[in-house]
């Protein structure tokens, strides 16, 4: 019997010790070499004028930025509100990636296009899927639900004002 409980008491501090071992196990990222110039852009675009205003995460400082393009300049502005958590960040990329995968093609924007991109300047891969917000369709199913946890990591002061949608269909 006392060979037993002996028995009994190994196989619990081995237990214990693999539970603890688990859960200090540290987090390992995706992001490197042929990562670490990975961006995640998603936002909202007005055909007609070519406005954009937006939000991306980029790799290399895990930070996140607004994005706009107006009309009236050439160029796209950035500007950085915050960051975001590389386990935040790598599960983004790899669900995206997954869906880039699964669905090859959207691009069905009305007057108005929403859009996720996924740009690797790394390896020159860009993929941007588009749909039109005013619609939920079947086809746009899964890029809808990653733009809704996408904006979920923008703090609302940060957000644009959701007035691009509202002014462009009147």
């Amino acid at each position: 019997m006392k060979g037993f409980s002996e028995g009994l008491f190994v196989i619990g501090i081995l237990c214990i010790l693999l539970c603890v071992n688990g859960c200090t196990t540290s987090y390992k990222s995706c992001i490197n070499e042929r990562t670490n110039q990975t961006i995640i852009r998603w936002g909202d675009y007005v055909i007609a004028d070519g406005t954009f205003h937006g939000y991306e995460y980029r790799a290399q400082d895990l930070g996140v930025y607004t994005v706009q393009k107006q009309p009236e300049h050439k160029e796209i502005q950035f500007q950085k509100i915050d960051t975001v958590q590389a386990q935040v960040f790598c599960m983004r990329l790899n669900t995206i990636i997954d869906t880039f995968s699964e669905i090859q093609s959207l691009y069905s924007p009305g007057t108005i296009g929403r859009s996720i991109e996924y740009i690797n300047q790394k390896t020159m891969i860009t993929k941007k899927a588009i749909w039109n917000p005013l619609f939920q369709t079947y086809g746009s199913k899964e890029f809808r639900a990653i733009y809704d946890s996408l904006m979920q990591t923008v703090s609302v002061k940060n957000r644009w004002p959701d007035t691009i949608i509202h002014e462009t269909v009147k």
